[in-house]
């Protein structure tokens, strides 16, 4: 789990939606839209797949836009191969359907531009983030959120290739855009704030990123469901700061914030958990809270092992920081149990 959220990624809802309200398509469509705008994610996958299959039955307009709903919720939870897959599907079909400046057309560009980023294929999403960019000021406005969208996502691509200031200047610009279209259930404008905050946190700058993980946690606790996901993220993010600033007083009830979050979102067992996990039960030994911290790392150690095999080299990594742990609360025989255990590991990964 990416303790930086890239933009917003939009879903499609036909306008047909609205005509037919007992389709069983649309149906699905929107109540998948709501759980997924809530934060509701397990709930929204059970719908947008269920609305996927039915759209296989139908028009190529359904088919493209339950491709990219699915895609957008799958591109969020970090399934970024199967979002690609969707998205880019769904892509060709509207390559081939829509006119070249359709607004639904910039949505999908927009979109597979953002998992492309998250794969560090910058090459490609760059050239997409631009159509999608050029297609709605030309449309839209340049003043419409979609436009807005762009220039984050835009912003987010320059960040991840280290082009800061590059990357500030599309934030700010999009900031200036939500701030002007700001509505219940959108969080562009707590996105693009906590990006301009994750920004100054790549240049090891607390003291700048935290005045806009201020101003976007209120506004993700004002604008989006009281238990978005979104608000985990920023929490976090403005824990880490304050963890680097060496106030673990401050960043451990964040971080427990978040985490609490997250686990109503993903449920208990989410892979996506681990580093939450780690970061909290850092904090907590940093307090001589030592009996929190080993519980924190027992489950990180079993939702890897779970995940991803016992092998694993991250199960390796959770059981040294449980190893020290132990040492230092003087439970040396689990300890001795421990360390085994992590030498037995390390001699498989020299094989």
């Amino acid at each position: 789990m990416n303790a930086k959220l890239g933009a917003l990624l939009l879903l499609i809802v036909s306008p047909a939606l609205w005509a037919q309200e007992a389709d069983e398509w649309q149906r699905l469509t929107r109540a998948g839209k709501s759980a997924y705008e809530q934060g509701n994610y397990i709930e929204a996958e059970t719908l947008l797949r269920a609305a996927l299959a039915k759209a296989e039955q139908g028009s190529e307009d359904q088919l493209a836009t339950a491709q990219n709903n699915l895609g957008v919720l799958y591109s969020v939870t970090a399934r970024l191969p199967e979002a690609v897959d969707l998205m880019e599907r769904a892509l060709a079909i509207r390559e081939r359907i829509l006119p070249p400046e359709h607004p639904d057309l910039g949505t999908s560009l927009s979109n597979l531009a953002e998992s492309y980023g998250s794969q560090r294929r910058f090459a490609e999403a760059e050239p997409l983030c631009r159509r999608a960019l050029e297609i709605w000021r030309k449309v839209l406005g340049p003043e419409d959120p979609a436009t807005g969208s762009a220039l984050m996502n835009l912003g987010e691509l320059y960040r991840a290739q280290g082009k800061r200031k590059e990357a500030r200047d599309q934030y700010h610009a999009a900031v200036a855009i939500f701030e002007k279209n700001r509505e219940k259930g959108d969080l562009r404008y707590a996105t693009c704030l906590n990006d301009i905050g994750a920004s100054y946190s790549d240049e090891n700058k607390p003291g700048k990123a935290r005045p806009f993980y201020l101003r976007a946690l209120e506004a993700a606790e004002k604008d989006g469901a009281p238990d978005h996901p979104m608000t985990a993220v920023v929490l976090r993010n403005l824990a880490n700061d304050y963890r680097d600033m060496g106030k673990y007083l401050e960043a451990v009830p964040l971080y427990r914030r978040a985490l609490a979050l997250y686990e109503k979102v993903f449920g208990p067992q989410q892979p996506l958990l681990v580093q939450v996990l780690t970061e909290l039960g850092e904090g907590c030994t940093r307090l001589g809270n030592l009996t929190e911290a080993e519980q924190l790392y027992r489950r990180a150690v079993a939702i890897l092992e779970k995940s991803s095999g016992p092998t694993d080299r991250r199960v390796a990594a959770s059981l040294e920081k449980l190893l020290a742990v132990l040492n230092r609360s003087g439970n040396y025989q689990e300890a001795a149990r421990v360390e085994a255990r992590i030498e037995a590991l390390r001699a498989g990964f020299t094989r």
